[in-house]
C-alpha cells in the first residue's frame, strides 16, 4: 500500500503538537527524605563512557539549570560524584549485574541525598538492584514503559527519552517525492534494541507502517556496512534509530562519527535520524531527542525533590521541548530540496563535520 505524502502545513502542525510532551503515569506517593537545607549531595551514574557526547550534553543541561537556581560546585551548594559504567556494549541484563552491584556499593559509601541515572542500561539495572527503597532516584535517557522494568516505585521519578519516528518519517516524505519504502536501522546494544522496538511500534500504528521495508537491528560493523550497501538499494531512505552501539570484529565500539562518515560516503539513499547528534554529523533531519533538554528536565525534578516534593508526586514524562533539526549541508549532499516553511520551525545546521573537508 502506497503512503500519501503529507502536505507541509499538516507536517508542521504535527511537529508542533509533538513538541508538547504528554504527561505520563505517576507512581504511588511515598514520604521523601529531603536534603540538608541549602546544599545538595548528588550521585550521578552514566550508562556510557565519560567521553560519550550524549552523556556530556545531558550533564551540561543539568548543571547549567542547577546553577541558575543557586546550586553549583563553585558556591559549595552542590557536591556531585559522577560514575561512568561504560556499558554501551551490553546486550543483556546479565551483562549489567556486576556493574550495577558495584555502583550500588559506591552510592551507599557516598551517602547522597539522591541519585541520577542516565541511559537505558543504568536505569534498568541500578534502580532494580539498589537495596534502599527510600533513596530518591531520577532517571533519564530511558525509552519504553517504566512499569515494564520495575521502575514504577515510590522513590523513583524520571525523564523519558521521547522518540518521534512518525514525525521524522513525515519529514522524509516531505523532502523526497515519490517515496514508497524506507528502512529503520539500529545497533544491537540494549539501548539500541529498546529504541528500535519503540520506533517499530509507533510506526506500525501510523499510516507509514504499511510502507516500511524492514526493521533491521545489526550488531557488527561489517554486517552494518553490508546491509546498508545491499538493502539500501531497495528503499528510498533510511531512518537511524540507534547507531552508537556498533562494534567491530573484536567487540570494540566503532566511533559514532566514523559510522556517520561512512554512511555519508556510502549509503545509496539519504539518511534521517532521531537524535540531534546524528544530524549534526550528517543526517538530513528529524524531530529529535536532545540530551541538553533531557538534562534540563532532570534538573527540574531534582529541584522539586530538594524542596521536599516526594518522587511519586513528580510526573514521569519527556522533556518539555523537543527539537526539529535540519542539516542544510546534508540536504545539499543528498541533492534534496528543503520545503519552504521548514526553516521557520527548525534548528539549522550547515556543516558536515563527519566528512573530511566538509563545509
Amino acid at each position: 500500500m502506497k503512503c500519501k505524502r503529507l502536505p507541509v502545513w499538516m507536517l508542521l502542525l504535527a511537529v508542533l503538537v509533538a513538541c508538547q510532551s504528554a504527561p505520563q503515569a505517576v507512581a504511588p506517593t511515598a514520604p521523601p527524605t529531603p536534603p540538608a537545607p541549602g546544599k545538595l549531595r548528588l550521585f550521578w551514574v552514566d550508562s556510557y563512557a565519560e567521553t560519550d557526547i550524549w552523556s556530556q550534553q545531558v550533564r551540561t543541561g543539568f548543571l547549567e539549570t542547577l546553577a541558575r537556581n543557586g546550586y553549583s560546585t563553585v558556591n559549595g551548594k552542590l557536591e556531585m560524584r559522577v560514575f561512568s559504567m561504560d556499558v554501551r556494549r551490553a546486550v543483556s541484563n546479565e551483562d549489567l549485574t556486576a556493574a550495577a552491584l558495584h555502583v550500588s556499593e559506591l552510592i551507599q559509601d557516598f551517602g547522597p541525598d539522591m541519585v541520577v541515572v542516565a541511559g537505558d542500561e543504568a536505569t534498568r539495572a541500578v534502580i532494580a538492584y539498589y537495596p534502599d527503597r527510600t533513596m530518591p532516584f531520577v532517571f533519564c535517557g530511558f525509552v519504553g514503559n517504566p512499569a515494564m522494568y520495575g521502575l514504577d516505585l515510590p522513590n523513583v521519578t524520571g525523564v523519558l527519552e521521547q522518540l518521534h519516528p512518525v514525525q521524522t518519517v513525515a519529514i522524509a516524505y516531505a523532502f523526497i517525492k515519490g517515496t514508497h519504502q524506507y528502512m529503520v536501522l539500529s545497533d544491537a546494544s540494549m539501548s539500541g534494541r529498546a529504541r528500535a522496538l519503540a520506533v517499530y511500534t509507533d510506526l506500525g500504528k501510523s499510516e507509514y507502517g504499511a510502507t516500511m521495508a524492514t526493521l533491521e537491528i545489526v550488531e557488527t560493523w561489517a554486517d552494518w556496512q553490508t546491509l546498508v550497501l545491499e538493502a539500501g538499494q531497495k528503499v528510498d531512505f533510511i531512518v537511524l534509530a540507534g547507531y552508537q552501539g556498533i562494534v567491530d570484529a573484536t567487540g570494540v565500539l566503532v566511533d559514532e562519527q566514523e559510522v556517520m562518515r561512512w554512511m555519508l560516503q556510502n549509503s545509496p539513499v539519504p539518511v534521517f535520524a532521531l537524535s540531534n547528534l546524528a544530524i549534526v554529523n550528517g543526517a538530513v533531519g528529524g524531530l529529535v531527542a536532545y540530551g541538553y533538554e533531557e538534562g534540563v528536565a532532570v534538573a527540574e525534578r531534582v529541584l522539586l525533590l530538594a524542596n521536599g516534593t516526594p518522587p511519586a508526586d513528580i510526573a514521569i514524562a519527556g522533556p518539555t521541548r523537543n527539537l526539529l533539526a535540519i542539516n542544510l549541508a546534508a540536504v545539499r549532499h543528498w541533492n534534496l530540496r528543503v520545503p519552504i516553511t521548514f526553516p521557520l520551525a527548525a534548528r539549522i545546521y550547515r556543516t558536515l563535520p563527519a566528512i573530511e573537508g566538509g563545509n
